[in-house]
Protein backbone atom coordinates (compact mmCIF):
# COMPACT_ATOMS: atom_id res chain seq x y z
CA UNK A 1 0.00 0.00 0.00
CA UNK A 2 2.90 2.31 1.10
CA UNK A 3 4.91 0.94 -2.17
CA UNK A 4 7.76 2.85 -3.24
CA UNK A 5 10.79 2.78 -5.88
CA UNK A 6 14.00 3.22 -3.78
CA UNK A 7 16.78 4.28 -6.40
CA UNK A 8 20.31 3.21 -5.08
CA UNK A 9 22.91 4.66 -5.92
CA UNK A 10 26.56 4.22 -5.74
CA UNK A 11 28.95 7.12 -5.49
CA UNK A 12 32.38 6.49 -5.85
CA UNK A 13 34.10 7.27 -2.57
CA UNK A 14 37.39 8.22 -4.11
CA UNK A 15 38.28 11.60 -4.68
CA UNK A 16 36.98 12.72 -8.09
CA UNK A 17 40.16 14.01 -9.48
CA UNK A 18 41.93 10.55 -8.62
CA UNK A 19 39.27 8.55 -10.09
CA UNK A 20 39.84 10.42 -13.27
CA UNK A 21 43.43 9.55 -13.23
CA UNK A 22 43.13 6.22 -12.24
CA UNK A 23 40.63 5.31 -15.17
CA UNK A 24 43.30 6.64 -17.30
CA UNK A 25 46.15 4.70 -16.27
CA UNK A 26 44.26 1.35 -15.90
CA UNK A 27 43.39 0.88 -20.08
CA UNK A 28 44.66 -2.72 -19.01
CA UNK A 29 41.48 -3.17 -17.21
CA UNK A 30 37.89 -5.45 -17.47
CA UNK A 31 36.75 -4.71 -20.75
CA UNK A 32 33.75 -3.08 -19.00
CA UNK A 33 36.74 -0.24 -18.04
CA UNK A 34 38.05 -0.71 -21.08
CA UNK A 35 35.08 0.52 -22.88
CA UNK A 36 33.95 3.19 -20.13
CA UNK A 37 37.51 4.76 -20.86
CA UNK A 38 37.06 4.48 -24.52
CA UNK A 39 33.93 6.25 -24.46
CA UNK A 40 35.12 9.26 -22.23
CA UNK A 41 38.20 9.09 -24.72
CA UNK A 42 36.47 9.17 -27.54
CA UNK A 43 33.96 12.53 -26.64
CA UNK A 44 37.39 14.24 -25.49
CA UNK A 45 38.84 13.37 -28.84
CA UNK A 46 35.14 14.48 -30.70
CA UNK A 47 34.82 17.81 -28.97
CA UNK A 48 37.77 18.88 -29.15
CA UNK A 49 38.27 18.13 -33.09
CA UNK A 50 34.80 20.33 -33.16
CA UNK A 51 36.20 22.63 -31.44
CA UNK A 52 39.01 23.29 -33.64
CA UNK A 53 36.97 23.40 -36.53
CA UNK A 54 34.08 25.83 -35.22
CA UNK A 55 34.20 29.29 -35.67
CA UNK A 56 33.79 30.03 -32.02
CA UNK A 57 36.65 27.50 -30.92
CA UNK A 58 37.59 29.49 -28.23
CA UNK A 59 33.88 29.37 -26.98
CA UNK A 60 34.11 25.54 -27.80
CA UNK A 61 37.17 24.89 -26.07
CA UNK A 62 35.79 27.04 -22.57
CA UNK A 63 32.79 24.73 -22.61
CA UNK A 64 34.47 21.53 -23.05
CA UNK A 65 36.95 22.60 -19.81
CA UNK A 66 33.14 23.65 -18.55
CA UNK A 67 31.95 20.49 -18.89
CA UNK A 68 34.31 18.50 -17.49
CA UNK A 69 35.28 20.58 -14.52
CA UNK A 70 31.56 20.45 -14.13
CA UNK A 71 31.46 16.71 -13.99
CA UNK A 72 34.34 16.62 -12.33
CA UNK A 73 32.72 18.45 -8.94
CA UNK A 74 29.82 16.12 -9.40
CA UNK A 75 31.90 12.71 -9.57
CA UNK A 76 28.88 11.47 -6.77
CA UNK A 77 25.96 13.42 -7.37
CA UNK A 78 23.83 12.65 -10.06
CA UNK A 79 21.18 15.44 -9.27
CA UNK A 80 23.95 18.15 -8.72
CA UNK A 81 25.41 17.50 -11.84
CA UNK A 82 23.06 18.16 -14.02
CA UNK A 83 21.92 21.53 -12.67
CA UNK A 84 25.12 23.02 -14.27
CA UNK A 85 25.76 20.43 -17.35
CA UNK A 86 22.23 21.37 -18.60
CA UNK A 87 23.16 24.81 -18.46
CA UNK A 88 26.59 24.23 -20.06
CA UNK A 89 24.31 22.11 -22.72
CA UNK A 90 21.93 24.76 -23.40
CA UNK A 91 24.57 27.77 -23.75
CA UNK A 92 26.48 25.23 -26.39
CA UNK A 93 23.03 24.83 -28.63
CA UNK A 94 22.88 28.75 -28.94
CA UNK A 95 26.75 29.16 -29.20
CA UNK A 96 27.67 26.47 -31.62
CA UNK A 97 24.18 25.20 -32.72
CA UNK A 98 22.95 21.94 -32.79
CA UNK A 99 25.94 19.82 -33.96
CA UNK A 100 27.57 22.09 -31.13
CA UNK A 101 24.93 21.29 -28.30
CA UNK A 102 25.56 17.52 -29.19
CA UNK A 103 29.07 17.22 -28.31
CA UNK A 104 29.49 19.20 -25.94
CA UNK A 105 26.29 18.56 -24.00
CA UNK A 106 26.93 14.77 -24.29
CA UNK A 107 30.09 15.02 -22.40
CA UNK A 108 27.50 14.92 -18.89
CA UNK A 109 26.89 11.40 -20.21
CA UNK A 110 30.14 10.09 -21.05
CA UNK A 111 32.56 11.61 -18.70
CA UNK A 112 30.00 11.58 -16.31
CA UNK A 113 27.94 8.83 -16.02
CA UNK A 114 29.70 6.36 -17.91
CA UNK A 115 33.53 6.87 -16.54
CA UNK A 116 32.93 8.66 -12.91
CA UNK A 117 29.52 7.74 -11.75
CA UNK A 118 29.81 3.87 -13.43
CA UNK A 119 26.46 3.91 -14.41
CA UNK A 120 25.63 0.82 -16.14
CA UNK A 121 26.45 0.91 -20.03
CA UNK A 122 22.61 0.15 -20.70
CA UNK A 123 21.54 3.35 -18.98
CA UNK A 124 24.48 5.55 -20.58
CA UNK A 125 23.46 4.61 -23.77
CA UNK A 126 19.86 5.19 -23.45
CA UNK A 127 20.92 8.68 -21.37
CA UNK A 128 23.12 10.03 -24.33
CA UNK A 129 19.81 9.32 -26.53
CA UNK A 130 17.70 10.96 -25.11
CA UNK A 131 19.64 14.01 -24.21
CA UNK A 132 20.28 14.21 -28.17
CA UNK A 133 17.12 14.00 -28.62
CA UNK A 134 16.14 16.55 -26.28
CA UNK A 135 18.93 19.21 -27.77
CA UNK A 136 17.34 18.57 -31.52
CA UNK A 137 13.88 18.98 -30.11
CA UNK A 138 14.76 22.30 -28.59
CA UNK A 139 17.46 23.46 -31.47
CA UNK A 140 14.11 22.48 -34.08
CA UNK A 141 11.83 24.68 -32.34
CA UNK A 142 14.18 28.08 -32.35
CA UNK A 143 15.82 27.15 -35.69
CA UNK A 144 19.12 27.22 -34.51
CA UNK A 145 22.03 27.22 -36.45
CA UNK A 146 22.51 23.48 -38.17
CA UNK A 147 18.82 22.51 -37.85
CA UNK A 148 15.73 23.81 -40.39
CA UNK A 149 13.15 25.22 -38.31
CA UNK A 150 9.53 24.63 -38.77
CA UNK A 151 8.78 28.53 -39.19
CA UNK A 152 8.10 30.86 -36.55
CA UNK A 153 4.95 28.96 -35.58
CA UNK A 154 7.25 26.44 -33.76
CA UNK A 155 7.68 28.61 -30.50
CA UNK A 156 4.25 29.17 -30.66
CA UNK A 157 3.23 25.63 -30.54
CA UNK A 158 5.97 25.02 -27.91
CA UNK A 159 4.75 27.54 -25.97
CA UNK A 160 1.13 26.81 -26.21
CA UNK A 161 1.90 22.71 -25.56
CA UNK A 162 3.63 24.07 -21.51
CA UNK A 163 0.74 25.90 -20.71
CA UNK A 164 -1.76 23.38 -22.15
CA UNK A 165 0.52 21.34 -19.64
CA UNK A 166 0.77 23.56 -16.47
CA UNK A 167 -2.88 24.46 -16.89
CA UNK A 168 -4.01 20.99 -16.53
CA UNK A 169 -1.20 20.04 -13.86
CA UNK A 170 -2.67 23.45 -11.70
CA UNK A 171 -6.25 21.95 -12.23
CA UNK A 172 -5.19 18.41 -10.76
CA UNK A 173 -3.41 19.89 -8.04
CA UNK A 174 -6.45 22.42 -6.69
CA UNK A 175 -9.15 19.64 -6.97
CA UNK A 176 -7.06 17.44 -4.91
CA UNK A 177 -4.71 19.82 -2.72
CA UNK A 178 -6.58 23.20 -2.53
CA UNK A 179 -3.37 25.23 -0.90
CA UNK A 180 -2.15 28.82 -1.40
CA UNK A 181 1.34 28.02 -2.60
CA UNK A 182 -0.24 25.41 -4.99
CA UNK A 183 -2.48 28.42 -6.22
CA UNK A 184 0.88 30.77 -6.45
CA UNK A 185 2.98 27.90 -8.35
CA UNK A 186 0.49 27.26 -10.91
CA UNK A 187 -0.53 30.78 -11.76
CA UNK A 188 3.01 32.00 -11.87
CA UNK A 189 4.20 29.59 -13.79
CA UNK A 190 1.35 30.11 -16.16
CA UNK A 191 1.87 34.29 -15.80
CA UNK A 192 5.55 33.20 -17.18
CA UNK A 193 4.46 31.14 -20.24
CA UNK A 194 1.71 33.63 -21.28
CA UNK A 195 4.34 36.35 -20.96
CA UNK A 196 6.89 34.70 -23.20
CA UNK A 197 4.12 34.00 -26.03
CA UNK A 198 2.31 37.67 -25.78
CA UNK A 199 6.54 38.80 -26.18
CA UNK A 200 5.57 39.83 -30.00
CA UNK A 201 3.37 42.90 -28.27
CA UNK A 202 5.40 43.81 -25.38
CA UNK A 203 8.24 43.21 -26.68
CA UNK A 204 8.42 46.55 -29.18
CA UNK A 205 7.54 48.36 -25.99
CA UNK A 206 10.89 47.28 -24.40
CA UNK A 207 13.99 49.99 -24.19
CA UNK A 208 15.91 49.85 -26.79
CA UNK A 209 18.96 49.00 -24.47
CA UNK A 210 17.15 46.58 -22.50
CA UNK A 211 15.12 44.61 -25.47
CA UNK A 212 18.15 42.70 -27.02
CA UNK A 213 18.81 41.11 -23.24
CA UNK A 214 15.28 40.40 -23.19
CA UNK A 215 15.15 38.73 -26.40
CA UNK A 216 17.72 36.52 -25.47
CA UNK A 217 16.34 35.52 -22.24
CA UNK A 218 13.07 34.74 -24.32
CA UNK A 219 15.07 32.86 -26.48
CA UNK A 220 16.76 30.90 -23.98
CA UNK A 221 13.49 29.94 -22.81
CA UNK A 222 12.02 28.80 -25.96
CA UNK A 223 15.09 25.79 -25.68
CA UNK A 224 14.03 25.38 -22.16
CA UNK A 225 10.43 24.81 -22.99
CA UNK A 226 10.94 22.31 -26.23
CA UNK A 227 13.75 20.58 -23.37
CA UNK A 228 11.67 20.30 -21.03
CA UNK A 229 8.09 18.88 -22.91
CA UNK A 230 10.80 16.20 -24.29
CA UNK A 231 11.75 15.18 -20.62
CA UNK A 232 8.15 15.43 -19.83
CA UNK A 233 6.71 12.90 -22.89
CA UNK A 234 9.62 10.42 -22.60
CA UNK A 235 9.37 9.78 -18.90
CA UNK A 236 5.71 9.78 -18.72
CA UNK A 237 5.63 7.36 -21.50
CA UNK A 238 8.15 5.12 -19.70
CA UNK A 239 6.25 5.68 -16.42
CA UNK A 240 3.12 4.52 -18.12
CA UNK A 241 4.70 1.28 -19.25
CA UNK A 242 5.00 -0.13 -16.06
CA UNK A 243 3.08 1.98 -13.93
CA UNK A 244 -0.14 2.99 -15.76
CA UNK A 245 -2.19 5.77 -15.07
CA UNK A 246 -0.57 6.11 -11.94
CA UNK A 247 2.53 6.79 -12.92
CA UNK A 248 1.64 10.56 -14.09
CA UNK A 249 1.26 11.02 -9.96
CA UNK A 250 5.06 11.59 -10.39
CA UNK A 251 4.43 15.50 -11.88
CA UNK A 252 2.13 16.33 -9.26
CA UNK A 253 5.35 17.35 -7.27
CA UNK A 254 8.15 17.18 -9.69
CA UNK A 255 6.74 19.58 -12.67
CA UNK A 256 7.04 22.46 -10.87
CA UNK A 257 10.82 22.32 -9.85
CA UNK A 258 11.58 20.91 -13.48
CA UNK A 259 9.83 24.25 -14.92
CA UNK A 260 11.86 25.99 -12.46
CA UNK A 261 15.00 24.12 -13.68
CA UNK A 262 14.93 23.86 -16.97
CA UNK A 263 13.43 28.09 -17.42
CA UNK A 264 16.45 28.96 -14.95
CA UNK A 265 18.82 27.08 -17.44
CA UNK A 266 16.95 28.56 -20.45
CA UNK A 267 16.90 32.12 -19.60
CA UNK A 268 21.06 32.04 -18.11
CA UNK A 269 21.88 30.23 -21.29
CA UNK A 270 20.13 32.90 -23.96
CA UNK A 271 21.99 35.83 -21.66
CA UNK A 272 25.07 34.68 -21.24
CA UNK A 273 24.86 33.82 -24.88
CA UNK A 274 23.76 36.92 -26.01
CA UNK A 275 27.18 38.41 -23.57
CA UNK A 276 29.21 36.42 -25.26
CA UNK A 277 28.40 37.69 -28.57
CA UNK A 278 28.76 41.36 -27.66
CA UNK A 279 31.74 41.44 -25.62
CA UNK A 280 33.85 38.11 -26.71
CA UNK A 281 35.53 34.95 -25.33
CA UNK A 282 36.85 36.43 -22.16
CA UNK A 283 33.54 37.43 -20.58
CA UNK A 284 32.24 34.10 -21.93
CA UNK A 285 35.63 32.80 -19.60
CA UNK A 286 35.18 34.60 -16.69
CA UNK A 287 31.33 33.77 -16.23
CA UNK A 288 31.69 30.39 -16.37
CA UNK A 289 34.09 30.84 -13.82
CA UNK A 290 31.66 32.24 -11.36
CA UNK A 291 29.64 28.96 -12.79
CA UNK A 292 31.92 26.34 -12.29
CA UNK A 293 33.50 28.10 -8.89
CA UNK A 294 29.01 28.53 -7.78
CA UNK A 295 28.98 24.85 -8.13
CA UNK A 296 32.22 24.27 -5.97
CA UNK A 297 30.59 25.68 -2.92
CA UNK A 298 27.35 23.89 -3.95
CA UNK A 299 29.01 20.71 -3.33
CA UNK A 300 31.03 22.04 -0.37
CA UNK A 301 27.26 21.99 0.83
CA UNK A 302 26.37 19.04 -0.02
CA UNK A 303 29.17 17.39 1.51
CA UNK A 304 28.07 18.98 4.46
CA UNK A 305 24.92 17.62 4.55
CA UNK A 306 25.99 13.99 3.67
CA UNK A 307 27.87 14.28 6.48
CA UNK A 308 24.32 15.04 8.52
CA UNK A 309 22.97 12.26 6.19
CA UNK A 310 25.86 9.65 7.36
CA UNK A 311 25.19 10.61 11.14
CA UNK A 312 21.11 10.23 10.64
CA UNK A 313 21.85 6.64 9.16
CA UNK A 314 24.01 5.46 12.06
CA UNK A 315 21.76 6.74 14.26
CA UNK A 316 18.89 4.81 12.82
CA UNK A 317 20.98 1.71 12.24
CA UNK A 318 22.03 1.64 15.68
CA UNK A 319 18.30 1.75 16.85
CA UNK A 320 17.29 -1.20 14.58
CA UNK A 321 20.83 -2.88 16.22
CA UNK A 322 19.62 -2.63 20.06
CA UNK A 323 15.92 -4.29 19.07
CA UNK A 324 16.02 -6.03 16.28
CA UNK A 325 12.46 -6.90 16.62
CA UNK A 326 11.44 -3.48 15.93
CA UNK A 327 13.96 -3.52 12.31
CA UNK A 328 12.91 -1.67 9.83
CA UNK A 329 10.20 0.51 11.84
CA UNK A 330 11.51 3.53 11.68
CA UNK A 331 12.15 3.73 7.60
CA UNK A 332 8.55 2.56 7.22
CA UNK A 333 7.39 5.75 9.52
CA UNK A 334 9.93 7.92 7.80
CA UNK A 335 8.75 6.73 4.27
CA UNK A 336 4.80 6.99 5.24
CA UNK A 337 5.15 10.53 6.94
CA UNK A 338 7.13 11.50 4.18
CA UNK A 339 4.69 10.25 1.59
CA UNK A 340 1.54 12.11 3.41
CA UNK A 341 4.19 15.56 3.13
CA UNK A 342 4.50 15.05 -0.29
CA UNK A 343 0.45 14.70 -0.72
CA UNK A 344 0.02 17.90 1.60
CA UNK A 345 2.38 19.56 -0.89
CA UNK A 346 4.87 20.58 1.82
CA UNK A 347 7.99 22.07 0.93
CA UNK A 348 11.32 20.02 0.01
CA UNK A 349 13.25 21.41 3.02
CA UNK A 350 9.42 20.70 5.06
CA UNK A 351 9.87 17.10 3.47
CA UNK A 352 13.12 16.14 4.27
CA UNK A 353 12.62 17.17 7.96
CA UNK A 354 10.04 14.50 8.15
CA UNK A 355 12.10 12.18 6.57
CA UNK A 356 14.79 12.52 8.77
CA UNK A 357 12.59 12.65 11.92
CA UNK A 358 11.00 9.83 11.31
CA UNK A 359 14.64 7.84 10.42
CA UNK A 360 15.14 9.19 14.66
CA UNK A 361 12.07 9.24 16.06
CA UNK A 362 12.99 6.09 18.26
CA UNK A 363 16.45 6.64 19.08
CA UNK A 364 15.63 7.25 22.79
CA UNK A 365 15.17 4.00 23.27
CA UNK A 366 18.70 3.29 22.86
CA UNK A 367 18.78 4.95 26.72
CA UNK A 368 16.00 2.29 27.25
CA UNK A 369 17.03 -0.91 29.92
CA UNK A 370 16.31 -3.82 27.39
CA UNK A 371 14.74 -5.55 30.59
CA UNK A 372 12.20 -2.62 29.69
CA UNK A 373 12.62 -2.84 26.35
CA UNK A 374 11.68 -6.48 25.42
CA UNK A 375 9.77 -7.18 27.54
CA UNK A 376 7.01 -9.53 25.91
CA UNK A 377 4.29 -8.76 28.52
CA UNK A 378 2.60 -5.17 29.44
CA UNK A 379 4.42 -2.94 31.33
CA UNK A 380 3.95 -1.90 35.19
CA UNK A 381 3.61 2.00 35.84
CA UNK A 382 7.55 2.45 36.58
CA UNK A 383 8.41 0.67 33.62
CA UNK A 384 5.94 2.74 31.31
CA UNK A 385 7.94 5.60 33.13
CA UNK A 386 11.24 4.54 32.23
CA UNK A 387 9.77 3.75 28.85
CA UNK A 388 8.90 7.79 28.67
CA UNK A 389 11.62 8.77 28.98
CA UNK A 390 13.13 8.33 25.69
CA UNK A 391 11.38 10.85 24.34
CA UNK A 392 13.44 12.93 25.82
CA UNK A 393 16.71 11.33 25.62
CA UNK A 394 16.29 11.17 21.42
CA UNK A 395 15.94 14.84 21.67
CA UNK A 396 18.83 14.98 23.63
CA UNK A 397 20.95 12.62 21.35
CA UNK A 398 20.18 13.93 18.26
CA UNK A 399 20.68 17.41 19.64
CA UNK A 400 24.36 16.80 19.52
CA UNK A 401 24.46 16.61 15.72
CA UNK A 402 25.42 20.00 14.12
CA UNK A 403 22.23 20.81 12.06
CA UNK A 404 19.86 18.32 13.89
CA UNK A 405 18.42 20.66 16.15
CA UNK A 406 14.92 21.09 14.52
CA UNK A 407 15.15 17.57 14.31
CA UNK A 408 15.70 16.87 17.76
CA UNK A 409 12.64 19.10 18.55
CA UNK A 410 10.39 17.14 16.15
CA UNK A 411 11.66 13.48 17.87
CA UNK A 412 11.14 14.95 21.62
CA UNK A 413 7.72 15.70 20.47
CA UNK A 414 6.33 13.29 18.55
CA UNK A 415 4.71 11.28 22.13
CA UNK A 416 2.76 14.27 22.35
CA UNK A 417 -1.58 14.00 22.19
CA UNK A 418 -3.30 16.40 20.32
CA UNK A 419 -5.55 17.23 23.17
CA UNK A 420 -2.82 17.31 26.21
CA UNK A 421 -1.52 14.66 28.46
CA UNK A 422 1.50 13.16 26.52
CA UNK A 423 4.76 13.45 26.75
CA UNK A 424 7.37 14.92 27.80
CA UNK A 425 6.05 18.14 28.24
CA UNK A 426 1.91 17.87 28.09
CA UNK A 427 1.94 20.07 25.02
CA UNK A 428 -1.09 20.35 23.53
CA UNK A 429 -2.72 21.32 19.83
CA UNK A 430 -1.14 23.78 17.62
CA UNK A 431 1.60 23.70 19.95
CA UNK A 432 3.33 20.65 18.74
CA UNK A 433 5.56 21.06 15.54
CA UNK A 434 3.60 20.44 12.32
CA UNK A 435 6.22 17.27 11.63
CA UNK A 436 6.02 15.74 15.21
CA UNK A 437 2.30 15.63 14.59
CA UNK A 438 2.57 13.47 11.28
CA UNK A 439 5.15 11.23 12.81
CA UNK A 440 2.49 10.30 15.19
CA UNK A 441 0.06 9.03 12.76
CA UNK A 442 2.55 7.18 10.65
CA UNK A 443 3.80 6.03 14.52
CA UNK A 444 0.59 4.63 15.60
CA UNK A 445 -0.24 2.99 12.45
CA UNK A 446 3.18 0.91 11.59
CA UNK A 447 3.03 -0.06 15.83
CA UNK A 448 -0.21 -1.42 14.80
CA UNK A 449 0.16 -3.08 11.57
CA UNK A 450 3.48 -4.89 12.35
CA UNK A 451 3.50 -7.55 15.00
CA UNK A 452 5.21 -7.33 18.50
CA UNK A 453 6.35 -9.65 21.35
CA UNK A 454 3.07 -9.36 23.33
CA UNK A 455 0.46 -9.18 20.00
CA UNK A 456 0.02 -9.91 16.52
CA UNK A 457 -0.11 -7.38 13.89
CA UNK A 458 -4.04 -5.98 13.63
CA UNK A 459 -6.32 -6.13 10.55
CA UNK A 460 -5.85 -3.01 8.34
CA UNK A 461 -9.33 -2.00 8.62
CA UNK A 462 -8.93 -2.09 12.57
CA UNK A 463 -5.84 0.20 12.60
CA UNK A 464 -7.91 2.57 10.08
CA UNK A 465 -10.87 2.93 12.40
CA UNK A 466 -8.79 3.73 15.54
CA UNK A 467 -7.16 6.30 13.50
CA UNK A 468 -10.19 7.75 13.03
CA UNK A 469 -11.26 7.30 16.34
CA UNK A 470 -8.24 8.89 17.75
CA UNK A 471 -8.47 11.44 15.27
CA UNK A 472 -8.81 14.73 17.26
CA UNK A 473 -7.75 13.54 20.86
CA UNK A 474 -4.33 11.47 20.02
CA UNK A 475 -3.43 12.47 16.50
CA UNK A 476 -3.91 15.69 14.73
CA UNK A 477 -7.23 15.32 12.97
CA UNK A 478 -6.37 17.44 9.38
CA UNK A 479 -3.30 14.83 9.34
CA UNK A 480 -4.94 12.00 9.96
CA UNK A 481 -7.51 12.51 7.65
CA UNK A 482 -4.42 13.50 4.75
CA UNK A 483 -2.85 9.72 6.45
CA UNK A 484 -6.05 7.73 5.25
CA UNK A 485 -6.14 9.97 1.87
CA UNK A 486 -2.84 8.66 1.26
CA UNK A 487 -3.56 5.26 2.35
CA UNK A 488 -6.56 4.56 0.70
CA UNK A 489 -4.47 5.88 -3.08
CA UNK A 490 -3.35 3.24 -5.62
CA UNK A 491 0.52 3.45 -5.50
CA UNK A 492 2.52 3.80 -8.75
CA UNK A 493 4.41 0.79 -9.80
CA UNK A 494 7.72 0.83 -11.96
CA UNK A 495 10.13 3.28 -12.84
CA UNK A 496 9.69 7.20 -12.50
CA UNK A 497 12.50 8.38 -14.94
CA UNK A 498 13.03 11.94 -15.48
CA UNK A 499 16.42 12.86 -17.50
CA UNK A 500 16.66 15.72 -15.14
CA UNK A 501 14.68 16.14 -12.74
CA UNK A 502 15.30 12.64 -11.16
CA UNK A 503 18.47 11.50 -13.28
Amino acid sequence: MFDQAHRHAAPTSRPALVLLASEASQMAGPPDRRIRFGLAFGWVLVAGAFSLTSPHALAGGVLIVAIVATEVFAASDDFGSKAFSGLISMLALLLLGWAGGLVIGTGSVFIGDALLRRKPLSLVAWWAFLLAAMLTASAWSVGVTGTRTAGAWAPRAVGAASFAVFTLWTARRLRRVSEPHHIAAGASILAVIGAALAGPFWMPHVSASYAPWAGAGMGGLGVAAAFMLCDVVVASAAGWRTGGRFALAFWDEHLPILFLRYATQGVIAGVIAYWYVKDGTATLFAILVGVVTAQSLYFVYRRAEGAVESAVSALSSAIDARDPYTAGHSIRVADYATRVALHLGWSKARVEQVRRAGLLHDVGKLGVADAVLHKPGKLDDAEFAQMKRHAAVGATIVSQVQGLRLIAKIVGQDHERWEGGGYPTGLVGEAILPAARLIAVADVYDAMTTSRPYRDALPESDVLCHLEAESGRQLDPGLTAAFLRVVHEESAAGVMFCYCATH
